[in-house]
């Protein structure tokens, strides 16, 4: 899954490498994975696509996404986090 972040991002340049398992901030980040996975939470409210609406840079984004409303509705915002179906 964290692999396949960049093409539902509109950024280009995205972290890489996984961290600690023991990290508490990354074992937090999982407890709220497993919640969306399993249905009981969704930030997103079924958005799929995301960025931060201060770095927009990839032009798939731009095109596909940000220029096509009716296809790709805005479905969370969280501060200059966006996301889309």
């Amino acid at each position: 899954m964290i692999d396949n972040i960049p093409h539902f991002s509109a950024e280009q340049n995205m972290p890489t490498g996984t961290p600690s398992i023991w990290d508490a901030n990354f074992v937090r980040l999982l407890h709220e994975v497993e919640a969306i996975f399993d249905g009981s939470q969704d930030y997103a409210k079924k958005g799929v696509y995301w960025c931060d609406s201060r770095r927009v840079e990839t032009e798939f984004f731009k095109e596909k996404i940000l220029s096509q409303p009716q296809f790709h509705k805005r479905t969370c915002d969280m501060g200059t986090l966006m996301t889309f179906s």
